[in-house]
């Protein structure tokens, strides 16, 4: 069911890219992402279309999630701008 999913969690330890991220876009899932590889750079842009935390911190994965799914507003601005990403043919940064 993809309109139940509200943020696809990428808590990669290492890794370049990978189609998961690049599949939730085009569905308009924003992701929650860690900042390794090209990640960043190249399919989330933190704040835009999901967030970026630093790889290996529990804490801050928890706390961007719960952020995400407790105010809505922002998750329907995120879920906005990642269904824009996809429907552009890309990101641009």
């Amino acid at each position: 069911c993809v309109g139940c999913v509200w943020v696809v969690v990428w808590p990669y330890r290492s890794g370049t890219q990978s189609g998961v991220g690049y599949l939730a876009l085009a569905y308009g899932i924003p992701i929650l992402a860690t900042d390794v590889g090209a990640i960043k750079d190249a399919v989330v842009v933190d704040g835009l279309n999901g967030r970026v935390v630093p790889p290996d911190d529990v804490k801050s994965i928890a706390a961007a999630l719960g952020e995400i799914v407790s105010d809505r507003g922002a998750l329907v601005e995120l879920t906005r701008n990642a269904s824009s990403a996809a429907s552009s043919g890309g990101l641009e940064n």
